[in-house]
């Protein structure tokens, strides 16, 4: 089978033979006549050398996302069954050090499948297509993963915004058997109830898997500020661990009920953990009035840049919330800190923890950097596939 062609203009093959995904429309040059969005093709450089195969789009910015790099004209299905073969294979080498049933199957252009996300919680798996490629393979893709795992039921959850981008609408439906709203997931001893209906992404962070387990290990007798708590990821496992007591800060009414359950599910006691529905910079602010401290502070935010015209006021986000943490921490107490901002790199993040430092008087020390779960996969040539960038500074 001969896929039609993508021709780049001239010089602006490079980035592709360095093994980046993304080529975008100002380097295409011209392509075949009749090509589709969401068509398989085959890119070329100005001079006719095979490049690769990936998605058309006609609508995004990203006019192609790559599939395969290479001089072979390959066929579509063969590359997504491979790419989700070998994704599977990856998942169960791992499985002794997850400590889960709940985890990523297929993470995008980490696992060289471009805006395919598939989560697995327990027996049922959660999927999104966010690009047209993905969004016209739909069945296969689906049909593939009920062929090479056993589930109860698979349901799809692409209702991100990103969809827009590539012309597409957003879609929350089952594909296959019987989906309820809430599942019960275990990482080590501790039990969570997600949403994977209506929760934020596929349901829960499981990006946030081994930073979670990392807070257990100092979060002993420690007072703790859980801000963007969400259902509880970071808290129940503080509480677990047996710290003196956690505030869990949140604007979602829902987020908190299903935090209060998780706390119900593990056995755990309401005396230790507190609840504070309330906007987190306000909150930080009401607490540094009162001369309120902590041991420790997690900052958990939302992406607060989606796109490079967002990075000046992103960053300036970023800093005035690390500030006003800082402003709270006891001596030699423990700042986590993340950023979830793929145009944020951690050269970047690191520069923001050094200013709000010297802004609010501090000093600090990185103890570690963080980075999503070892089933988030990301490539060394695809720096975006780094969104999530974190780390621990120790603070006096």
């Amino acid at each position: 089978m001969n896929n039609r062609k993508i021709i780049l203009k001239k010089g602006r093959e490079h980035t592709i033979k360095n093994g980046h995904p993304w080529i975008f429309s100002g380097a295409v040059l011209k392509k075949d006549r009749g090509i589709c969005s969401g068509e398989f093709v085959q890119v070329v450089s100005y001079n006719g050398e095979p490049l690769g195969c990936g998605w058309y789009s006609s609508r995004s910015q990203i006019s192609v996302r790559m599939i395969y790099f290479g001089d072979k004209d390959v066929k579509e299905q063969d590359m997504i069954f491979n790419r989700i073969k070998r994704s599977l294979e990856f998942r169960d080498s791992i499985q002794d050090i997850i400590f889960s049933n709940a985890f990523r199957i297929i993470n995008s252009e980490g696992d060289m499948l471009p805006g395919v996300i598939v989560d697995r919680y327990d027996d049922y798996l959660v999927c999104q297509f966010l690009c047209i490629g993905a969004d016209k393979n739909r069945d296969l893709i689906v049909s593939i993963l009920k062929e090479k795992i056993n589930c109860k039921g698979i349901f799809e959850r692409s209702d991100s915004n990103v969809r827009e981008k590539e012309g597409l609408k957003p879609i929350k439906s089952i594909l296959f058997g019987q989906i309820d709203n809430f599942v019960e997931i275990k990482e080590r001893d501790v039990k969570f109830l997600v949403d994977i209906i209506n929760g934020h992404k596929t349901g829960f962070y499981l990006d946030q898997r081994e930073n979670r387990y990392f807070l257990r290990e100092i979060a002993k007798e420690k007072s703790i500020l859980n801000c963007f708590s969400y259902t509880g990821g970071f808290g129940i496992h503080a509480l677990k661990s047996g710290c003196k007591e956690i505030i869990n800060v949140d604007k979602s009414y829902d987020a908190l009920d299903i935090l209060l359950k998780n706390i119900k599910l593990n056995g755990l006691s309401h005396d230790k953990s507190f609840i504070e529905r309330q906007n987190v910079f306000t909150l930080l602010k009401r607490y540094s009035d009162e001369n309120r401290f902590f041991d420790i502070i997690i900052l958990d935010p939302p992406k607060f840049v989606k796109g490079m015209g967002d990075l000046k006021n992103g960053i300036k986000g970023y800093k005035k919330l690390n500030i006003r943490a800082l402003n709270i921490i006891k001596e030699g107490g423990y700042l986590f800190t993340f950023s979830c901002s793929g145009h944020v790199d951690m050269k970047t993040f690191k520069s923001i923890v050094a200013k709000s430092l010297k802004e609010s008087n501090r000093e600090g020390i990185i103890i570690k950097e963080l980075s999503q779960a070892i089933d988030h996969p990301y490539s060394p040539n695809f720096p975006q596939g780094r969104y999530l960038k974190g780390l621990v500074v120790r603070v006096y």
